[in-house]
């Protein structure tokens, strides 16, 4: 099986107006979607029933597509480049937990004609309280300085009251294998100033560590909603400028 969790550290740094730093434990499922039919179900490792410990919602992503997970995929690249892609595909997202789900950030890793080497990354972002949905489609280049995947693109959703919607992002992604890496940069008027970074490392997808990832970290969503507003307080405690939904 290819599909496996991924366990580490999220980390966020805001450098101007104001500092600001956090970091969280983070778990995240990165499922591969040649599997799913046999992942997900009535005798798969993962529920596809809303209410279930954990499950996987197929429904949540790419919303603005038809069809299964994977022609959803292949249809939006295809509609964003005139072809149609027939690798291999990679989902690293939250699991849904007892009904409650959100993701800040999913990624979809597209192969290329060489497996495990992405030609497309879509990188789909969720925002809150707004409940809107971008798909950013990457065509990531390889950067030999950094040993990681790059791409950079402007900001086209309103994601936080705390950043201004004239920005661009940077990404940086290492090759997905025992450790995962994935960096985000926003840039404004030639200066960084955010950066998140996710450290994350492999662990089976198995029964046991399913059991333990619901013991250990119940209710990940919940929890990342939680962060979410409970930063949110601190930045406005800090006087941090406002920016609203355009």
């Amino acid at each position: 099986m290819r599909s496996c969790l991924y366990e580490g550290r999220v980390t966020h740094t805001r450098h101007t107006p104001i500092e600001h730093q956090f970091e969280y434990r983070l778990t995240m499922a990165s499922l591969d979607l040649a599997e799913i039919d046999t992942l997900v179900g009535p005798r798969g490792l993962l529920s596809d029933h809303p209410s279930a410990a954990i499950s996987f919602p197929q429904n949540v992503h790419l919303r603005s597509q038809v069809g299964n997970l994977t022609n959803r995929v292949r249809d939006f690249i295809e509609h964003q480049t005139g072809t149609r892609p027939t690798g291999g595909i990679r989902l690293l997202t939250q699991l849904r937990h007892f009904g409650v789900y959100f993701s800040p950030l999913n990624l979809f890793l597209v192969d290329g004609q060489q497996e495990g080497f992405p030609q497309h990354i879509i990188a789909e972002v969720n925002n809150i309280p707004w409940g809107e949905q971008h798909a950013y489609l990457l065509t990531p280049k390889w950067d030999e300085a950094q040993s990681a995947w790059t791409d950079e693109h402007a900001k086209q959703m309103h994601v936080s009251p705390f950043m201004p919607m004239d920005q661009r992002y940077r990404w940086t992604f290492q090759q997905p294998g025992d450790r995962l890496k994935v960096g985000l940069e926003n840039w404004e008027e030639g200066r960084r100033v955010f950066h998140a970074g996710m450290i994350l490392d492999k662990k089976p997808l198995t029964p046991a560590t399913l059991r333990r990832f619901s013991r250990n970290m119940p209710a990940m969503s919940l929890k990342v909603v939680a962060a979410i507003y409970l930063e949110a307080w601190k930045l406005w405690w800090k006087r941090c400028p406002i920016f609203p939904h355009p």
